[in-house]
């Protein structure tokens, strides 16, 4: 991946390269925490011809409240969320160390879901991104991909043990995986297990956090786990208190 800023004439500019989803979204928050709007190209494998535009993700980061996704390809696509509106007019982002405007048609997408959309893409190895929804994806009118109206999210997962429950909650709280976690039971949970049905008493954890924290909530959950095949759903938070959801997004920023 690569980005550059005009700095007065200069150009100043930066690549890297990751093969780690987390790694990936950890960079593009901070590219977008620097508020100074650019364009950062993504390719899943290294170009070999210096001059032609490889298949790849141009993101927009850096605005407060607008950002872009551009799939490059012969059928590439611009994604947008049905719900956001574009802004008035267009928005200019360094794209290779030059200042270009970016058409506020383009401009459907909020930071945080552009940055999901990215992340999505590594980890399918390049596939056409879509807006992802704990695990879902909506088709919005005309074909194009959407998102569900917030971009927060309940993650749920449940253990035998109170004190692994209590570690998982407070572990994951610690780190900014979640705003929050509660620790429910025990509850009475009934299910198949190797062939049998099973009766077991449980403690339910329920997270509260953003749809572009769950990859790595959901690894810092099973690497903690006592359970083989830990069960671990994410659902989205479609309607809540306006000022709590908030608090979601700036609690589950990282510091």
């Amino acid at each position: 991946m690569n980005w550059a800023y005009d700095k007065g004439g200069l150009r100043e500019r930066h690549s890297t390269t990751t093969r780690d989803a987390a790694d990936l979204g950890s960079l593009l928050r901070l590219l977008h925490d620097r508020a100074e709007p650019v364009v950062v190209t993504i390719y899943p494998e290294i170009p070999t011809d210096p001059d032609e535009l490889a298949p790849g993700l141009q993101i927009g980061l850096g605005h407060p409240t607008h950002a872009f996704v551009a799939y490059i390809a012969d059928d590439g696509y611009y994604l947008a969320a049905s719900d956001v509106r574009p802004p008035a007019g267009g928005i200019s982002f360094d794209l290779g160390g030059v200042p270009t405007e970016c058409p506020a048609e383009h401009l459907r997408l909020r930071p945080e879901a552009a940055i999901a959309a990215a992340v999505t893409y590594l980890r399918t190895g390049g596939e056409p991104p879509t807006l992802p929804t704990c695990g879902h994806e909506q088709t919005a009118p005309e074909g194009e991909p959407s998102m569900s109206n917030q971009q927060q999210c309940q993650v749920v997962t449940a253990t035998d043990s109170r004190t692994v429950a209590e570690a998982l909650a407070d572990s994951a709280v610690a780190a900014r995986l979640a705003a929050s976690a509660q620790v429910a039971g025990p509850i009475r949970s009934t299910y198949w297990w190797q062939g049998e049905v099973v009766a077991a008493e449980e403690w339910r954890v329920t997270f509260r956090t953003m749809v572009t924290r769950y990859a790595e909530l959901e690894e810092h959950i099973r690497a903690r786990h006592n359970y083989e095949v830990p069960g671990i759903v994410c659902v989205p938070i479609v309607a809540g208190y306006a000022p709590y959801l908030e608090w979601i997004v700036a609690e589950t920023q990282e510091r």
